[in-house]
């Protein structure tokens, strides 16, 4: 039943506009705690959603997990003695968390943090413009050295039409052909 809930809410946010507000209050009424202006683009509603916090103006992309326990502690000490792990995940301001990324239980992750796709973050980073990624993550660089690299291949996208957005990437791309 909770992912058709969140399915729901997802197409409410479309038919509304793309009112990102409308995800983060789903959210928010399972008990995390979100700051404004993100834009939430997975289900990351756990049994522990209170454990789960966000700051202002982040970004988590599509099929990102939050872990907000570990059950296989009751395999070692049985489950009568310690049944369950649990921790608390804190995601700073203006954060980006790529697609498919895991961010497990007792993570904080300081403001101004890329997470690359796929990374599994299994433990704390709160250095603030750091790029981190991998299993386990790692800080493989900073938001200097990915703004010298990546500003000649970047586009302004926000706020265009579909084919708007297909037209200048295209065109784009035409014109690195013909320089090569």
């Amino acid at each position: 039943m909770g992912k058709m809930n969140y399915r729901f809410v997802r197409i409410k946010s479309k038919l509304l506009g793309g009112n990102k507000e409308i995800i983060s209050n789903y959210f928010r009424k399972k008990g995390c705690i979100i700051g404004e202006k993100c834009n939430i683009g997975s289900d990351i509603s756990t049994s522990e959603s209170y454990l789960i916090e966000i700051g202002t103006n982040v970004t988590i992309s599509s099929e990102v997990l939050f872990i907000t326990h570990d059950a296989s502690v009751g395999k070692v000490f049985g489950k009568e003695r310690i049944s369950d792990l649990c921790g608390k995940i804190t995601i700073g301001d203006n954060c980006f968390i790529g697609a498919r990324c895991t961010i497990l239980y007792g993570v904080e992750l300081g403001n101004d943090t890329i997470v690359a796709a796929g990374s599994v973050v299994t433990k704390s980073f709160l250095q603030e413009k750091i790029i981190i990624g991998g299993n386990p993550a790692k800080i493989i660089g900073d938001w200097n050295s990915f703004k010298s690299k990546s500003e000649s291949l970047g586009y302004s996208l926000d706020n265009k039409s579909f084919l708007e957005k297909k037209k200048e990437i295209l065109d784009s791309e035409q014109k690195i052909m013909i320089q090569r």
